[in-house]
């Protein structure tokens, strides 16, 4: 079995835990009345040549306090408001109908995201 697919004495894997971890650590994020974080405006299209306002306008896509940086990321990737966000209204969605019915639509999702990444 490789080694991201072990599972521990419960039946979990590491990934499916990290997952779960994620949704509900985000979840502090958020307040009763919706997103917590003001929702920045849409990026525009990539320009040909992204000046430093594009990159500003890329860099308003996250939480982090304007005086971070992350340097390193490859443990530590920060997700940007819009993907909290989605992640927090599928986590709602799922978690407000667990039926195998309305999770079958993350399977649907998981299959739609692969092509639009090919």
């Amino acid at each position: 079995m490789a080694a991201h697919a072990r599972r521990d004495g419960d039946g979990i894997s590491r990934r499916s835990f990290a997952r779960l971890l994620a949704a509900g650590g985000s979840a502090a994020l958020l307040g009763k009345t919706g997103f917590a974080f003001e929702r920045p405006a849409p990026l525009p299209q990539t320009p040909a040549s992204p000046d430093e306002a594009f990159w500003r306008s890329v860099r308003e896509q996250f939480p982090m306090p304007t005086n971070v940086s992350v340097m390193n990321a490859a443990n530590l990737c920060p997700s940007s408001l819009p993907a909290l966000e989605a992640m927090y209204e599928n986590t709602k969605d799922v978690d407000g109908n667990p039926s195998f019915q309305n999770r079958a639509k993350m399977g649907e999702g998981k299959v739609n995201t692969r092509k639009i990444l090919a």
